[in-house]
């Protein structure tokens, strides 16, 4: 039996469905002269907005006036002149502290909505408002009360407790970004093989993902980074470990990734903004939304200033596109933290969850509720978030939390949408099979690809053959040397795309990952499977993982520290570890300097070859020609401008092979020692070592 005597499940017509993308904007829209309020809340009786002045320690002012005390500054044409963080954090501190809203409570001010059609509730409010705080109470015809924040609000106070009133959009102290400022590294620019690129060629095979979490990049205490687990360190510059190796940005500009994809940033339920914030303190992923629309405010230089996150972000997404790096922001629609407390719920009861008969959430998320993407609001809901973010913080992507419990007709909407701001922004998700959909609803997992051009799904496959099961310690793998004899064959079908071991319709639905935040790092999971390794021979797995990973045709995923072995001391699900674990520590660059620069060596190679950007399937079966696939051996030829034969080593023995005349070494895994090669006048006699990949090219 329905416990609650508010929820109705909404019975949504045909003709309701097809109105409710079309209603006006949700939430507030700020101006000087006046502020309007939208709420979307179909069973209440009675709606009102819950206003709280400014208190008396800050001045009363218009967002314009609020934000020109910056730009009519001297300081000013002196960020623009060099814009890098600390000039930036200065300016920062010419506006207005707006921190006391967190800690004053005054008396609100009660200003009733009116009801509209389609389940809308409006109020125009003349005047100026700016900074304001605001939440909503409603009234259900059980006559309960209920007070809920803005499910669209996106600016909040310290913790979310209420929505804060300005305007977004044009809440900015950045000059615009050209195309012809972004730096070297520019995905734009393409690489040297570009122009031999045929028609069928896809930009975000061009992608090289680095994964990374906020906090994590800069919170160890050996880099004296200026903002040490903020928004700004990803921005910091010239910082070197004590073996005077670049490491932050500069790492990264010197790796030549193309896009960095952040845990989440949206404002996270179990962080607190108000507590210490030093190293150990406070841990979490941020898998637990609170709002959607929200930026998380523990990783802003003054979490209790409302504004001050927004601007920091958007200094971080503005600096990384200006170096040639694109941002993908992680989202989590597939669940909320608190189901009963959530605004979506409160004000919209029954509208955004799948429901048992006892009117609470299925639990097909692992996370305690499961979300409804196939109902008109919340499909709605989703499509005015990513287009929020992805226009307000100029974002390259957005990577799918659980993708596999959404619809198939909404993931579709989503990648229509983004395609009108930017159809170069990369959507990619975890396609797995689970979730409790209606039986007339098409789950958005790997068994659907085909309905999904356009989106990425992650290769598990290709991750577990090559490391093994992530449940698994035992599990045999590629790398550990351990596997059957006859997975080379499936990982190869990886490498080419995922036609045949996944249902993936293009090389451009196909992730290819190692390691990712879930589970060990490969580092990790590989010593304690060879636990008789050394580290020198563990780094030699790494960079033939790699080797492997970057001939791959789909997108490129690196987990951060991947390319210096990173260690989280064999916890694997450090979600809410202290930063002792989950912290990237730079000073493993010098002890893992060889396979760091395997990995830039690897990508700069991935990068100039034209072959690897090919979206026809078959085209890539006409241009690959597998050879060898048995005894965790794999041998194959890819001819585009030139000729190449793929060599590739699981085994701990050498293996002699005898190729074609007129073939050079092109590059290898091999972190020391070489490929020993003596040709002859019909031959080439190769030893390959063990757990070793190389390319040979044909001369002609």
């Amino acid at each position: 039996m329905i416990k609650d005597p508010d929820l109705r499940l909404l019975d949504w017509s045909e003709e309701q469905a097809k109105l409710l993308p079309e209603l006006p904007s949700l939430g507030i829209k700020y101006s000087s002269e006046e502020t309007r309020f939208r709420l979307y809340a179909p069973t209440a009786e009675a709606v009102s907005v819950l206003l709280y002045p400014l208190p008396e320690n800050i001045p009363a002012h218009s967002q314009e006036s609020y934000l020109a005390a910056v730009r009519e500054s001297s300081d000013y044409q002196a960020f623009l002149a060099e814009p890098n963080c600390h000039n930036y954090h200065h300016l920062l501190m010419l506006l207005t502290d707006y921190s006391s809203l967190s800690r004053t409570i005054t008396q609100a001010q009660r200003q009733p909505l009116k009801k509209l059609d389609n389940g809308l509730w409006e109020l125009v409010l003349e005047g100026e408002f700016f900074g304001w705080r605001y939440n909503y109470e409603l009234r259900y015809e059980s006559g309960r009360l209920v007070r809920s924040q803005d499910p669209y609000a996106k600016i909040l106070s310290t913790n979310g407790r209420y929505g804060v009133i300005a305007d977004v959009l044009s809440l900015d102290i950045l000059p615009s970004l050209k195309l012809e400022e972004r730096g070297q590294d520019s995905l734009n620019q393409g690489s040297a093989a570009s122009s031999k690129l045929p028609l069928d060629y896809n930009q975000s095979l061009e992608a090289i993902i680095y994964e990374g979490h906020i906090r994590d990049f800069s919170i160890r205490p050996n880099i004296n980074f200026e903002f040490p687990g903020t928004y700004l360190a990803w921005t910091e510059r010239g910082l070197k470990n004590s073996a005077g190796q670049a490491v932050g940005l500069d790492h990264l500009l010197k790796l030549g990734i193309t896009h960095l994809e952040f845990l989440p940033i949206y404002n996270i339920a179990t962080l607190d903004e108000e507590a210490p914030r030093g190293f150990n303190e406070q841990y979490n992923w941020g898998y637990d939304p609170a709002h959607y629309f929200a930026v998380e405010g523990l990783y802003s230089t003054k979490p209790a200033d409302p504004f001050r996150r927004i601007l920091e972000l958007k200094f971080l997404c503005w600096s990384l596109r200006r170096a040639g790096i694109k941002v993908i922001m992680d989202v989590v629609f597939n669940h909320v933290y608190d189901y009963h407390s959530h605004p979506l719920e409160l004000c919209s009861p029954g509208s955004c969850f799948r429901l048992n008969g006892d009117g609470e959430p299925h639990n097909g998320s692992f996370c305690g509720s499961e979300t409804k993407s196939e109902s008109p609001y919340f499909r709605r809901y989703m499509l005015d978030c990513l287009s929020y973010w992805a226009e307000n913080f100029k974002l390259g992507g957005f990577r799918f939390d659980l993708m596999g419990l959404h619809d198939v007709p909404s993931m579709q909407m989503v990648r229509e949408k983004l395609d009108q701001i930017d159809p170069e922004i990369i959507i990619l998700g975890e396609g797995w099979i689970m979730g409790n959909h209606p039986a007339d609803v098409q789950p958005s997992n790997e068994q659907n690809a085909c309905l999904l051009p356009g989106i990425a799904f992650f290769n598990d496959s290709f991750r577990e053959l090559m490391r093994g099961n992530a449940q698994q310690i035992d599990y045999n793998s590629l790398l550990s040397g351990q596997a059957p004899s006859d997975v080379v064959w499936n990982m190869y079908n990886s490498l080419m795309g995922g036609r045949f071991v996944k249902d993936f319709g293009s090389p451009n639905q196909n992730v290819l990952y190692l390691e990712c935040h879930d589970n060990h790092s490969l580092y990790d999971l590989l010593k304690l499977k060879l636990k008789d390794l050394s580290e020198s021979e563990l780094a030699e797995r790494l960079a033939l993982g790699f080797f492997v990973q970057s001939l791959g045709h789909g997108l490129l995923f690196i987990h951060a520290g991947q390319d210096f072995a990173r260690t989280k001391h064999g916890i694997d699900n450090s979600y809410n570890s202290p930063d002792e674990i989950n912290a990237i520590d730079w000073e493993r660059l010098a002890e893992f300097k060889e396979l760091s620069e395997k990995f830039k060596e690897l990508i700069e190679y991935r990068k100039q070859r034209a072959i690897l950007k090919l979206s026809d399937p078959w085209l890539l079966g006409e241009k690959n020609k597998l050879i060898v696939a048995d005894h965790n051996r794999l041998i194959y030829s890819a001819k585009f401008a030139q000729k190449e034969l793929c060599l590739i080593n699981f085994r701990p023995e050498s293996w002699p092979l005898v190729l074609p005349p007129a073939y050079r070494l092109s590059i290898s895994s091999l972190l020391s020692g070489e490929i020993k090669a003596v040709e002859s006048k019909d031959s080439t006699a190769v030893e390959l070592p063990p757990f070793c990949g190389a390319v040979f090219t044909a001369l002609d």
